[in-house]
């Protein structure tokens, strides 16, 4: 949901709250097959933001985007616009093209007596888990302003990420035993910016998301995402 146009200058920025769609992994240890830990599981929607900086030259932005509420990887990266001008500036007409790329880590765990039994989150035969996730992404975002406060983009981003822990079995068939496995996908999205006011807009997003992870099936998601931000 980055988009394509750049702020225009340094210390300006645009900053918003997201309610998106991410796709869940869940932990799969029912076989005893410590090289299939994880499995593809539904989506779900939580909140979410996103803040692109204007740093150092005008056509070039940092980027965050912290998850609050998914367990999902947070990232941060840089966005550099290759054609078009940037937001400050741009009007009706204006094509825009960027790339960008980031990184990310998140951390997390879980004990069996802190969750509901029978949850899809927390395999019966799992005591205790800890693991590690580290995720990469490169993109291209561009865009059209059909008119001065509408703002059409897509972009397309490929993303890795490595996945390493440690598990404990009810039976003990793993006792802290370590684990590695990896996950890529393949990202589309298109939207529509509404600017209004003098620093307001809405943004609206559908996504269309391939991911593989390692020894497991390939998956094929789509959601939709709705933003409100502000301009700087």
């Amino acid at each position: 949901m980055l988009s394509p146009e750049a702020q225009g200058d340094p210390g300006h920025f645009a900053l918003e709250g997201r309610l998106a769609s991410f796709q869940r992994h869940v932990a799969n240890f029912e076989n005893n097959d410590i090289k299939k830990p994880f499995k593809p599981s539904s989506s779900v929607y939580s909140l979410s933001g996103n803040m692109e900086l204007g740093v150092l030259d005008p056509k070039l932005d940092l980027y965050l985007n912290p998850n609050f509420f998914s367990n999902s990887v947070s990232t941060a990266g840089l966005k550099y616009q290759v054609l078009g001008k940037p937001r400050i500036g741009s009007d009706k007409g204006n094509f825009s093209t960027s790339i960008a790329a980031g990184a990310g880590r998140y951390s997390g765990g879980y004990n069996k007596a802190a969750f509901f039994q029978g949850s899809d989150s927390t395999p019966d035969n799992i005591k205790k888990m800890d693991y590690s996730v580290g995720q990469i992404e490169v993109g291209v975002i561009s865009g059209y302003r059909w008119r001065s406060k509408i703002l059409h983009y897509a972009n397309f981003f490929y993303t890795r990420q490595t996945i390493s822990g440690e598990v404990r079995t009810i039976d003990n068939t793993f006792n802290d035993k370590r684990f590695n496995t990896s996950n890529t996908g393949s990202s589309f999205s298109t939207g529509l910016i509404f600017y209004f006011g003098e620093y307001g807009y809405v943004k609206t997003d559908y996504s269309y998301m391939v991911s593989a992870m390692q020894s497991t099936r390939t998956l094929a998601t789509n959601s939709a995402s709705l933003a409100l931000g502000l301009t700087f």
